[in-house]
């Protein structure tokens, strides 16, 4: 009796990791395919927000902070743009979509003269990368992370470039790295 509820404990715990292996496979495959579908997005922070703003007014004043840093990006180029939710009392950012991934790529090429105009552009980032990447600048070996091309980076303090996937463990990830190098 006793043998036949350790055979039955032991499936249940086989069952179980298979069940927690599948559902992280989904789940990196679930992001995986938000991220494609937000990879032509960008978002644009500290855009004044008006009183009763219309979509055309804030597609016109997008377009006239592209044309102010030399920007080339015509109206018809922007398939989607509205504010996004976000805390209370703070300006709403802009999610823009654009036409194709080169439009997007011509935007985010120039992001550091937009911050010195006084507006950042950031990449459209799925919530399970963000987390990464706070869970990354949290870690002790890591100086710094950033999103490039749908996947989560982040560099050592050894001036190591690392690619992260959701569920790594940090330390393995970084070791691992270290062994294919040697």
């Amino acid at each position: 009796m006793i043998n036949e509820h350790k055979r039955e404990i032991e499936a249940l715990k086989e069952k179980i990791n298979t069940n927690i292996r599948l559902t992280e496979e989904n789940s990196k495959k679930s992001n995986h395919n938000e991220q494609y579908s937000r990879k032509n997005n960008v978002k644009v922070m500290d855009v004044k927000e008006e009183l009763n703003e219309s979509i055309p007014t804030l597609t016109t004043e997008i377009t006239s902070v592209f044309k102010r840093q030399a920007i080339d990006i015509a109206p018809d180029q922007i398939v989607a743009l509205h504010r996004i939710p976000t805390k209370t009392g703070q300006t709403r950012h802009v999610l823009i979509k654009f036409r194709n991934n080169h439009d997007q790529s011509i935007v985010m090429r120039k992001r550091k003269e937009m911050k010195q105009a006084g507006h950042r552009f950031v990449d459209d980032v799925t919530t399970l990368n963000t987390d990464l990447m706070s869970r990354l600048q949290l870690h002790k070996e890591i100086e710094s992370t950033w999103f490039y091309n749908g996947s989560v980076f982040a560099q050592t303090k050894r001036n190591e470039r690392i690619r992260f996937n959701l569920y790594d463990n940090i330390d393995l990830t970084i070791q691992e790295h270290r062994a294919k190098r040697k």
